[in-house]
């Protein structure tokens, strides 16, 4: 369980147990307002807690990629970014990695 369902797990249960006020939420948990805002709103009209996508730009390496990487560096703690990206683009000549 992560974090996040940690964190609407908890704010459910208080709520289930009357305490539905953001102010006595917020003294709790120490969530942030605006959270526990949305949290009982959702409560009170569906029962649930709508997850809502984190905004972000996607992953521009995949998995094997940064597991290449990652052993890149490991291997050599003072690789530079320009060696790693060119390493990266000699095994990954699609990624495109400008150094």
């Amino acid at each position: 369980m992560d974090s996040f369902d940690k964190r609407r797990t908890l704010v459910k249960f208080l709520c289930e147990n009357g305490h539905k006020k953001v102010q006595t939420l917020r003294k709790v948990t120490g969530f942030p307002s605006t959270t526990l805002y949305r949290c009982v709103a959702g409560l009170e009209q569906t029962d649930e807690i709508k997850i809502i996508k984190s905004p972000g730009h996607p992953e521009y390496l995949s998995s094997t990629q940064k597991k290449k990487l990652e052993n890149l560096v490991k291997k050599e703690r003072s690789v530079t970014s320009k060696e790693a990206a060119a390493a990266l683009n000699s095994t990954y000549p699609s990624l495109n990695i400008a150094s």
